[in-house]
């Protein structure tokens, strides 16, 4: 049986929250609520009827537009902060045309509700034809910029790996050190999959464009790619802590050397952690270059960089574990306030920098609290070099991007050096413990690996065997 207009517009008003309360919940909740099933039938049913109704007679949106491309309104309008850079052309546009859009939307889903025609309710609301189209517009000249840059990032960690390949082969392409070959391996598998990444990311770009004749071909076109509804930020570059090494590994070591340390730097690494050390190397190189040319177009787009400040706070939170250090963390290292600051494009790189103390600080104030006391001047001397390179960088007309991202790549540095030294400080209560119990510990683990069929005893037996023949 065919749904009328009004039981798809009520059903659409039950489960799709008022548009009063999108700015009372937060970004998770809203996100939750519009992934529902029950929202999403509702959603794809309403604005399936509401483009065939306004389709008739005159068509004015071609192709297949995507429900989420739609329910996408709703987290732009509530958590535009969190979507894009609210204060670039497109982003204002598109942050515009939808509070227009959803206003007509619901009053076109109230008046069908009632079961009023829908050639009056057009009459009463003319401009939702216009609305829907702007909104569908300036989504997809947004969506299409943020392709462009995507692109750029992937292109730009193309570039490093390759880099990187070329330093380890000869002019035949054959690997120069026997034990670069596994990183080789990883390289091309991994140069291949982004190469495939940015075609497919290319192709969609290019099918996304309006295309078509005549002077008003593509006005009232609505070519639009998909709207995640997730809050994705550039992706993590901070470097993992243990690269390559489970419980079970350090605590193996730790049994035969009880001087061993986590992040030694005379460690000769092989094989894949090498290869996870080298790739992680150049993903850092591409994805600061990136982040500095977004930084230095106009206007700049800070959104890679609150990404990472983000990460860094994430990362030393969890190292404050008393009252008194969460105190100092959140006044030292106050990432809501330089937040306000570049949304509101109120900043300048003295400020950021300022930042950037703050982190030097705490994390010099945590290196004494775990007796690591030799980091202190070591990152002290440290930053004062790279602060002074940065600045001289960040001046007017000058390369600003690649000033804030030498000061991030270092805060980076050190955040992985307090993380290792915190690390190794928690370790060393335990290792007297390991080295009485130690062999009993693994040899109980390894005989549940075999219970369990996670590990055989094949090539011993094969050892063995082979031995007595």
């Amino acid at each position: 049986a065919t749904v009328t207009n009004r039981g798809i517009a009520h059903g659409f008003l039950k489960h799709v929250p008022p548009l009063a309360t999108l700015n009372i919940m937060s970004f998770t909740e809203l996100a939750d609520a519009l992934k529902k099933a029950a929202t999403v039938n509702a959603c794809s049913a309403y604005f399936s009827r509401l483009v065939a109704l306004c389709n008739r007679r005159v068509p004015f949106v071609q192709g297949c537009i995507n429900t989420s491309v739609f329910t996408a309104a709703y987290m732009i309008m509530a958590h535009s902060e969190k979507m894009m850079e609210p204060n670039g052309k497109l982003e204002r546009a598109l942050i515009a045309a939808t509070g227009y859009f959803l206003e007509s939307l619901y009053a076109v889903a109230d008046e069908l509700s009632k079961g009023l025609p829908w050639h009056s309710v057009l009459a009463a609301n003319t401009d939702i034809r216009t609305r829907m189209c702007a909104y569908l517009e300036a989504f997809k000249d947004w969506r299409a910029m943020e392709d462009c840059r995507m692109i750029q990032r992937v292109g730009r960690g193309i570039e490093e790996l390759k880099s990187t390949r070329d330093a380890l082969v000869d002019g035949d392409g054959h690997v120069l050190k026997d034990a670069d070959a596994p990183v080789l391996r990883s390289l091309n598998a991994n140069i291949g999959k982004m190469c495939a990444e940015k075609a497919r990311l290319e192709d969609l770009l290019d099918r996304n464009k309006v295309k078509g004749d005549g002077p008003d071909s593509g006005k009232s076109t609505a070519r639009v790619s998909t709207a995640s509804l997730e809050y994705r930020p550039m992706g993590s570059v901070l470097r993992n802590d243990f690269i390559g090494m489970s419980n079970e590994a350090l605590i193996h070591k730790l049994i035969l050397d009880p001087s061993y340390r986590i992040g030694n730097p005379d460690e000769c690494l092989v094989g894949a952690r090498l290869a996870d050390r080298r790739l992680r190397e150049s993903r850092e190189d591409a994805h600061f270059k990136s982040l500095a040319d977004e930084m230095d177009t106009l206007p700049p787009s800070y959104k890679g960089t609150m990404s990472i400040i983000h990460e860094i706070y994430g990362r030393i939170k969890p190292l404050a574990t008393n009252a008194q250090q969460r105190s100092e963390l959140d006044v030292l290292i106050d990432v809501n306030g330089i937040e306000a600051r570049i949304k509101s494009r109120d900043i300048a790189p003295a400020d950021i920098f300022a930042f950037f103390d703050g982190v030097v600080t705490f994390v010099c104030k945590m290196s004494k609290r775990i007796g690591c006391h030799s980091r202190v001047p070591e990152t002290l001397r440290g930053w004062s070099t790279v602060r002074s390179e940065a600045l001289e960088m960040v001046h007017p007309g000058g390369a600003i991007g690649q000033g804030v991202c030498k000061g991030l790549r270092f805060l980076i540095d050190r955040v992985y050096t307090l993380r290792i030294d915190t690390a190794n400080f928690k370790i060393m209560p335990t290792i007297p413990a390991l080295q009485t119990r130690g062999v009993e510990y693994e040899q109980k683990k390894f005989q549940q690996a075999l219970d369990e069929g996670r590990a055989t005893l094949d090539r011993t037996t094969a050892f063995v065997a082979g031995g007595k023949e």
